[in-house]
């Protein structure tokens, strides 16, 4: 499980680093310099993932780009680019299995960002953290992001069902 996690964690850096971090839009030369920092440290950090380090180094590596990253979004909150990095920052925490922080930069991106590209993988992320990672397990919450994600218009009727019968079982942990 945390080898398919550091596969969606490197695609979302390189994905995320090549269509969200470079677009045509005008930034001011801080900006730039902000975007380019993240950048390189997102850079490093899949760099030393793919290579055999000692832990230390990567969570040193990882916890820089989170820095870099919440620096941004504190910077450039009205910025669509600080969701991209408080998304990154909450998977980046997931990574680490701290889910607790996890959470709050992606209920941060799922407040402040309701049009958000990348929403639903932060719904889902959210379903899941709850469901199955914090314990103990909270109903409530999972039930406000099942909700919130059968009120999104881009689910076919194959995942609502899904979703709807999940609601409906909500008293149980997806794995059960």
């Amino acid at each position: 499980m945390r080898i398919t996690f550091v596969i969606i964690l490197v695609l979302i850096f390189s994905s995320c680093a090549d269509s969200s971090l470079k677009d045509s839009r005008k930034f001011t030369e801080s900006q730039i310099n902000a975007i380019e920092n993240i950048q390189k440290l997102e850079g490093y950090a899949k760099e030393l993932s793919l290579n055999s380090v000692n832990d230390v180094e990567k969570l040193k590596a990882k916890l820089q780009l989170i820095d870099s990253l919440l620096s941004y979004y504190r910077s450039y909150p009205k910025d669509t680019l600080a969701a991209v990095c408080l998304d990154k920052a909450h998977m980046l925490y997931s990574g680490m299995e701290d889910y607790r922080i996890a959470v709050r930069y992606a209920d941060m991106v799922i407040d402040q960002y309701p049009n958000y590209v990348n929403r639903r993988m932060v719904l889902e992320s959210q379903i899941t953290n709850y469901d199955i990672f914090i314990k103990p397990r909270n109903p409530k919450k999972i039930k406000k992001y099942i909700e919130l994600m059968l009120n999104e218009n881009d689910i076919t009727e194959e995942q609502r069902e899904q979703y709807e019968v999940r609601l409906r079982k909500n008293e149980k942990s997806f794995l059960d």
